[in-house]
């Protein structure tokens, strides 16, 4: 006796096995995890070096080929892309299908460091990142004001400090690039007026590095190292060493003038707040803005990753300051919950179709019982095999049950005919 034969003479065993695949998958489709397109594509880990005011040809002879030749014999790399621009490099590492993408981070943050002996000084100073990231960009929002009472370095700021930190702690976020990058202070000085004091831009500059450099301001009244005197109490002088204010830049000496006076930089020039001078973004309005994007981690699932990104966002809107607004200009996570329902109701519509044209050339309802059990139990079973096996619900799939229904029906309809 058959398999087929067994569950034929059988029906009550037949009932409660169809029963259990029915639920079993139906509990599996809600765990299954959604996607558009299964993740098939190759890992990537992206290095990129900035070198503020080099052009395109020096950042490609001084950094890029500097850390290409490091890492071009990294284990795992399957190709090397890279790309080089004025103020900075973007490498980009391809991975073989077989390689773990958090191994292959670690060789290369260690190449990395070996290599940075011999990159530019002040590549070192502004650090080199590494990121495991994909081309799929899963959210973009413009951070902007509804009457334009904040200026982009402002804007910057407080997407720097509330929002970019916190969107960088999801796990499925690979990148994330913030538009304009970072609010800095700009000191513009009048040349004529240093050379007319004897000074050069060099020394200009020299006097603002040395003073304002991280130290520490120590204490006041504190014990000496090896001396057991014991004091009634002591000082600690706080000062982070950095400038943080325009009037502190300002107040920079940078010389002591032969009548005693002292040289200022606001004497020679002024000083400005503004947001990074790379890149300019304004809303539809007109009004300054902060675009911020965030690209998808290799093997995050899009849709999970977008829910938490989408969360954060709420939050930074609850916490933002008065006149701060919110636009969303890309989501995937939406298009691809989309797309899944759009599929999925077009599984439903076949499955009626096919059950209303066994009807139309049977005519009779009893014999299309078989079929129209057969299509469900089959399909939602489906989900717990997938599960179990670790596929996702995507594009793919979906479509692929909706060719099965025809499998399905053909099968069911020979049941018919060996029944009959």
């Amino acid at each position: 006796m058959s398999l087929s034969d067994r569950f034929i003479s059988r029906p009550v065993l037949t009932s409660v096995c169809s029963l259990v695949i029915f639920i079993i998958g139906w509990i599996s489709l809600d765990s299954l995890p959604l996607e558009y397109m299964p993740n098939i594509a190759q890992p990537q880990i992206v290095v990129t070096a900035k070198y503020p005011g080099g052009n395109a040809s020096f950042v490609e002879l001084s950094i890029t080929e500097q850390l290409e030749d490091i890492l071009s014999d990294t284990p795992g790399v399957d190709y090397i892309r890279s790309t080089s621009k004025a103020d900075s490099t973007s490498i980009t590492l391809h991975l073989k299908p077989d390689t773990s993408a958090d191994t292959a981070s670690l060789d290369v943050q260690n190449r990395v460091q070996q290599a940075q002996s011999s990159l530019p000084k002040i590549t070192q100073e502004q650090g080199i990142t590494i990121s495991q990231t994909t081309d799929t960009r899963i959210s973009g929002y413009l951070i902007t004001s509804t009457k334009g009472q904040y200026d982009a370095a402002y804007l910057s700021s407080l997407v720097k400090d509330q929002l970019q930190k916190q969107l960088q702690l999801i796990s499925g976020v690979g990148k994330l690039v913030v538009y304009p990058s970072k609010p800095i202070f700009q000191i513009s000085v009048d040349p004529n007026l240093v050379r007319s004091y004897g000074l050069s831009v060099d020394e200009v500059s020299q006097s603002i590095k040395s003073q304002n450099y991280p130290s520490s301001g120590g204490f006041v009244g504190a014990s000496q190292a090896g001396d057991t005197a014991t004091y009634d109490y002591s000082v600690m002088i706080e000062d982070s060493g950095y400038i943080q204010s325009i009037p502190e830049f300002e107040n920079i000496v940078i010389k002591r003038l032969s009548s005693g006076a002292v040289l200022r930089i606001k004497d020679i020039g002024y000083v400005q707040y503004i947001a990074s001078p790379e890149s300019v973004i304004k809303s539809s309005s007109g009004h300054p803005g902060v675009y911020i994007e965030a690209s998808l981690r290799s093997g995050s699932n899009a849709v999970d990753v977008g829910e938490q990104i989408e969360q954060r966002i709420n939050e930074f809107k609850v916490n933002a300051p008065p006149g701060i607004k919110v636009v969303q200009f890309k989501d995937r996570k939406t298009f691809i919950l989309d797309s899944i329902s759009n599929v999925k109701d077009a599984l439903g519509l076949a499955i009626l179709l096919v059950i209303l044209i066994l009807l139309l050339f049977l005519q009779n309802w009893r014999t299309i019982l078989i079929p129209g059990l057969a299509i469900p139990i089959s399909i939602v079973g489906t989900f717990a095999f997938l599960r179990f096996f670790g596929f996702t619900l995507n594009f793919l799939t979906m479509t692929a049950l909706v060719l099965a229904t025809g499998l399905v029906v053909d099968d069911a309809i020979l049941v018919v005919q060996s029944v009959t």
